[in-house]
């Protein structure tokens, strides 16, 4: 189908360049709203929410806008639901592979997803998360020899209505039109963020959360009240039984004036007294006000570990603020929308009916632990397995240090102490080494007394052992330096110096006999 076809059939240039939905000094679509949580009850909320799903849902629409501005709690995990969106990397990809469908997917890229208001069309989308539905109008660039978006219009949902029979398709309101007035095809983006089976206006968030935040909103209050009665010492005045009714109005207002002022005067007859209050009841209010926020985090977020519960850096980064399935499944629908609503039009009017489509599609990269990483890869090292350095750099996303270039030298750790099951030096080789060391000096330096060592040595083991097993025991069993030391204390008690001692005898006097005939 060629593109005059297309346009004869679909769309008329001039509407499509024409706003719709434009708003009224008066009627249905007043950009003014009457607030409506100022006076909540819970007799009002549930009548606001069953209108919402049988008649109008304009008040359901104005108290969701509402509960984001006086909630800093509820605004920050909605908003921090939309950002996790926001942030994501936009890809496109062309269905097939000729040359036709590639073209398309790039005017697509560069009419739509290039477009500077490309961002905010999907965070006015968005909005469909709190209240169940979202529209946006396209106000198309109809002079080139493209038609492209020229600008992203958010409606007002409060201008917006239900079909009567079966309340899922939208309408715009119109005052002389009861059953309001269908959209103009190609002229909007409709997002539906299907949260929860059943009509739209029951699937958004506030509809789950306010609830909470009306109890909140009561607590709030009471803790207010409390703070003021309780916060601030009673000012007690005593007046004497003469006082006349002039001195009890003086004292009466002195009494007032204090909390206001910190000054006031009094007769002299008269006295008054600060009594501070002992009252801990805030905490009940504290309590239930963070409760009450956790449920509204798990509502929106599906967890609270951001939020509330004071988590490590780590587990924050893991949790990536939002539940990462809901996180998946909100690209997804959103993905859907933008495809169905903007991408598909965009094509017809340009391109005519095609088979496939360009897909649009959000994409999603797993948070990973990189702590938890770098502690398994630190036990397969010294556990002797064989990494590649490019696979680690790859994997934290570092390049390689250039030539010449300055890199942090990391100062090898020493050895640590062995435990007690792996001695740092076995004591055979100990005691082996106490042999081998003599007999390199007696090669090195011969001497008359040469013989009479190596004689004393040929029983090294037998003199020894006595006297180096206790040792070695206490080494094998202690577990640290001081340990050692205060085991030593009571060593030579485990020692037998008689061999030693016999043998220094023997040599002692084979040495004097040696000198005694050399002179």
């Amino acid at each position: 189908m060629d593109l005059k076809k297309t346009l004869k059939r679909f769309a008329k240039p001039k509407k499509l360049a024409q706003r719709q939905a434009t708003a009224t000094s008066q009627g249905v679509r007043s950009v003014v709203g009457e607030p409506v949580a100022n006076s909540i009850t819970p007799q009002k909320l549930a009548g606001i929410l069953k209108a919402a799903v049988d008649d109008d849902p304009a008040e359901f629409f104005e108290l969701a806008q509402e509960m984001e501005e006086r909630d800093g709690h509820y605004a920050s995990v909605l908003s921090t639901r939309k950002l996790a969106l926001i942030g994501l990397e936009d890809d496109l990809g062309a269905e097939d592979s000729d040359k036709k469908a590639q073209e398309i997917a790039e005017a697509v890229r560069t009419d739509v997803l290039e477009n500077p208001l490309f961002d905010g069309l999907k965070m006015d989308l968005l909005d469909a998360l709190g209240k169940g539905v979202a529209l946006v109008e396209i106000t198309w660039d109809t002079s080139g020899p493209r038609w492209k978006p020229a600008a992203f219009d958010w409606v007002d949902p409060r201008w917006l209505q239900f079909d009567k029979q079966t309340r899922r398709e939208i309408r715009l309101k119109q005052d002389e039109n009861a059953e309001g007035i269908a959209l103009q095809e190609f002229k909007y983006v409709t997002h539906l963020p299907k949260i929860k089976s059943g009509l739209p206006v029951r699937g958004g968030l506030a509809r789950l959360a306010v609830w909470s935040w009306m109890l909140k909103s009561y607590t709030l209050k009471d803790w207010a009240a409390f703070c003021e009665i309780f916060g601030q010492p009673l000012r007690l005045g005593k007046y004497s039984a003469k006082a006349s009714d002039k001195d009890k109005r003086a004292l009466l207002q002195a009494v007032r004036s204090i909390a206001r002022d910190a000054a006031a005067i009094i007769p002299q007859t008269m006295d008054m007294e600060l009594i501070q209050s002992k009252s801990t009841g805030g905490a009940v209010f504290k309590e239930l006000a963070e409760y009450l926020d956790k449920q509204i985090s798990k509502a929106v977020l599906g967890q609270t570990m951001t939020t509330d519960d004071g988590s490590s850096q780590s587990q924050a980064t893991v949790h990536d603020d939002v539940r990462s399935d809901i996180k998946a499944a909100d690209a997804a629908q959103l993905a859907r929308s933008i495809n169905t609503h903007l991408i598909q039009p965009y094509v017809m009017l340009n391109f005519g009916r095609q088979e496939r489509y360009p897909v649009y599609k959000l994409v999603i990269e797993e948070p990973e632990d990189l702590k938890t990483e770098v502690e398994i890869l630190d036990t397969l090292l010294s556990n002797g397995l064989d990494v590649s350095r490019s696979q680690i750099r790859d994997k934290f996303g570092w390049r390689a240090p250039e030539d010449e270039e300055d890199v942090f030298l990391v100062k090898q750790k020493e050895e640590p102490q062995k435990s007690a099951d792996k001695p740092p030096m076995s004591t055979a080789l100990n005691r082996q080494n106490l042999q081998t060391d003599a007999q390199e000096h007696m090669h090195d330096h011969p001497d008359h007394l040469d013989t009479i060592i190596q004689d004393g040595l040929s029983d090294w083991q037998k003199q020894g052992d006595p006297l180096l097993d206790p040792v070695f025991k206490v080494l094998e069993q202690a577990h640290d330096y001081a340990g050692f030391l205060k085991a030593l204390e009571s060593l030579m008690q485990q020692q037998d110096m008689g061999p030693l001692t016999d043998a220094l005898t023997q040599a002692t006097i084979k040495a004097r006999i040696s000198g005694a005939a050399d002179e």
